[in-house]
Formats: structure tokens, C-alpha cells, sequence
């Protein structure tokens, strides 16, 4: 299905909705990762990197139906993105039900890497125009029942539609299946060093994340490795480091294949990087970043056990990497992302900005929605809109 829109808000108009095939797609890198950085919505987690290689690692496995929707106005050139996929499947295992979610987010049909922040992509000059233009198409389009939208920033425009009653002419029920929390440490005319940084954090934060590193010294030779360039031993120390910790890897072998696909692209405009603390030759800790645009993400932080009980290798690890964040005037802001530890939240000790992700799902079937409603009475769930 092909839709043209017009207004007359502003010069742009007509804009022309339609639907991408798998060879367009792959065609699609400059042009996509172009228009994500002229978007409101500029993140790791939208570039072309990422969501091809999430599409050709989970799309066959999962079962899934591209839905990649473009925008282009009427000089025929590429304002909007919305990376959906479709997915049959079967609601209390009885009633059929067609859904669409975002590339990047499994939508709880299987088990991939986790994607944040995901969103429609825009031109921002034009933003509302042709996010509506997207969201009108999706309205006109009656093949789904159920539209998923996962880890969105509460702060985005789409999240505000979703969530909005008047969203597709009040004709369906909007629930939140999922909310999650976040911590970005961000650099400010105030805090633009870790000489500022540091005494920023509470007294037991600066002992555990800096202060003991000579307590650590003691334990033998340390090294701080700040460039790992063998990614294979590193994935493999992560996951020795998780099954200890947690009983299983953080990488299956989809996810494994996913990462190294992405930090190997060619032309990628992102630069992953592995740090370690190790004694000796033995690696005590390991982390796992990549650095896009001005932002550090930390995908994953692995860490050994210390007979010390005085010590925390997770914190004096995160302490060396925001250390090389400060130290590296093209980065402003060091995303530890979504998720708790083991045993608290322990990412808000790190005195950053807390943000909100939340996965909507927008149910229209009125046989699903009503089931819904049953649901979620039931369960008392509390909607947050």
C-alpha cells in the first residue's frame, strides 16, 4: 500500500508513505543513517548498523514480515522511517492476531539483544508533519490487530501519540507492558572533567569507584587494558563472567554473531570498544562500549569474584571507563542504559540524569481489546496515561 498525504502547514507536502522491500533496505544505509542524524531520534540503537544487522540475524528465526515504512516528500527525498516488522501469532494461544513492533525489540516473541530508544525516524524540520503521515498510513493499513511499541523515551513525540486517546480516532485501547529506568552521566559547564566529576558522587561512591584502585594494586600486577582488539576473547570473558554471576552467558550464540556483525561493519559510524582490569594476565573485569555521535553507550559489564570483600570490581571498571568519557572531549554524555543490577539499582549512584523507557502496546482488534481490558482489570494494572 502506497498513501500520499498533503497539508498545508508548511511547503513540504505532499509526503508519499510506502512500504520497503528486503533489497531496498539493505540499499538504504547512507540515506538512512543521513536522515537519523537530521532526526530527533539520533541514537545507536536507529542506525541502519544496527537494525539491518538485528533484521538479518533474528527476521528468518522469529518468523518475521518486514513492515519498513518510508516518508518521502514531493522532491522524492527520504524524511521518514518507521522500522516495523509484522508477526503473526495467536492471543491465549485461540485468537489470531497480526502485530507490528519495531525492528530491534523481539516484542516478546523470542529472545535477541535488547534496543532502547526506539522510535520513528523524522526529519526534524518536519517532525509532527510526517510522524503523522506515518501514524495516519498505520491507521488506514487494517492488516494488524496490534501495534507494539517497545523502549520508547517517555519524552518522545510518539510516545505522547501512543499514549494519547485520540490516537487512531479513539478506536483503540492503549496499555503499558513494560517500564524500565535508565542513567545518563552527562558533561556540564559545571562537571566537564573527573577532577569535578568525582566529588560529585557520595563518599562511599568515590571510595568504591576510584579510591580503591591502589587497594585493588596490591592484589598484584594491575593492568588497565583501555583498547581490547581481540573482540572474540572478550565476548568469551563476559560470558564466563555472567555465567558465574548470573548462571547463564549474556550472549547466546545469535546474540554473539549479532555483535560481531555489527562492530565489523564496513563504513560504520560508531566505534565499539572492550576495557579491562586484569591482574597479572588474568582479566578481572571487562566492559563493553561503543561511542556514536557524542554518546557512550555501555552495552555490557562482566566482573570476576574478589576474596576483598572491601572491593567492587563492577564500580572501580565503570570508574576507569567514565575516567577515558572525560578524557575524550567528542563525548558529552555516557548512557549506562536501561536495568538493574543483581541487587539494586546501583546505576543511579553514579549522580546522572534518570530517564524513563516504556514499551505501549496499541490494541485494535475489538476481540483482543476486549480481552485486554478483562486482563488488565483483572491484574488492576496502573496505565501511566
Amino acid at each position: 500500500m502506497t498513501m500520499t498525504t498533503s497539508s498545508d502547514c508548511n511547503s513540504y507536502s505532499p509526503l508519499t508513505v510506502s512500504k520497503a522491500s528486503e533489497a531496498q533496505f539493505d540499499d538504504l544505509r547512507k540515506n538512512w543513517n543521513d536522515l537519523l542524524q537530521r532526526s530527533l531520534s539520533d541514537t545507536l540503537f536507529l542506525t541502519w548498523e544496527w537494525q539491518n544487522t538485528w533484521w538479518k540475524t533474528w527476521a528468518r528465526k522469529l518468523n518475521l514480515t518486514l513492515n519498513l515504512l518510508l516518508v518521502r516528500d514531493k522532491h522524492d527525498q527520504l524524511v521518514g522511517i518507521a522500522p516495523l516488522y509484522s508477526h503473526k501469532t495467536r492471543i491465549a494461544k485461540i485468537f489470531p492476531c497480526t502485530q507490528l513492533a519495531f525492528i530491534g525489540s523481539s516484542a516478546r516473541i523470542g529472545n535477541t539483544v535488547r534496543s532502547e530508544y526506539l522510535d520513528f525516524i523524522c526529519n526534524k524540520a518536519q517532525h509532527t508533519e510526517i510522524q503523522q503521515a506515518l501514524l495516519n498510513y498505520l491507521e488506514q493499513d487494517k492488516s494488524w490487530d496490534k501495534l507494539v511499541l517497545s523502549d520508547m523515551d517517555t519524552k518522545s513525540g510518539l510516545f505522547a501519540a501512543a499514549t494519547s486517546p485520540e490516537l487512531f480516532d479513539h478506536q483503540c485501547y492503549a496499555r503499558s507492558v513494560l517500564k524500565d529506568y535508565g542513567i545518563r552521566i552527562q558533561k556540564t559547564e559545571a562537571i566537564n572533567s573527573l577532577d569535578q566529576y568525582v566529588p560529585s558522587l557520595s563518599a562511599s561512591m568515590r571510595r568504591e569507584s576510584f579510591h580503591r584502585r591502589t587497594r585493588l594494586a596490591r592484589s598484584g600486577e594491575m593492568n588497565i587494558n583501555r583498547s581490547i582488539s581481540d573482540t572474540n576473547t572478550a565476548f568469551k570473558t563476559l560470558n564466563a563472567f555472567h555465567e558465574a554471576r548470573w548462571g547463564k552467558p549474556c550472549f547466546d550464540d545469535d546474540a554473539l554473531a549479532f555483535h560481531q556483525t555489527l562492530i565489523y561493519s564496513p563504513s560504520k559510524p560508531f566505534i565499539a570498544d572492550f576495557e579491562s582490569i586484569s591482574i597479572g594476565e588474568k582479566p578481572q573485569t571487562v566492559i563493553y562500549n561503543i561511542d556514536y555521535q557524542s554518546t557512550r553507550y555501555n552495552l555490557q559489564l562482566g566482573f570476576g569474584e574478589t576474596s576483598d570483600k572491601k572491593l567492587s570490581l563492577g564500580f572501580l571498571q565503570i570508574g576507569y571507563s567514565i575516567e577515558s568519557f572525560f578524557e575524550q572531549n567528542k563525548l558529552s554524555t555516557y548512557d549506562l542504559l536501561a536495568g538493574s543490577g543483581k541487587n539494586s539499582f546501583y546505576k543511579e549512584k553514579f549522580n546522572g540524569q534518570a530517564y524513563r523507557l516504556f514499551s505501549v502496546e496499541v490494541i485494535r482488534s475489538k476481540i483482543i481489546k476486549l480481552l485486554y481490558k478483562l486482563y488488565d482489570q483483572y491484574k488492576k494494572q496502573e496505565r501511566p496515561f
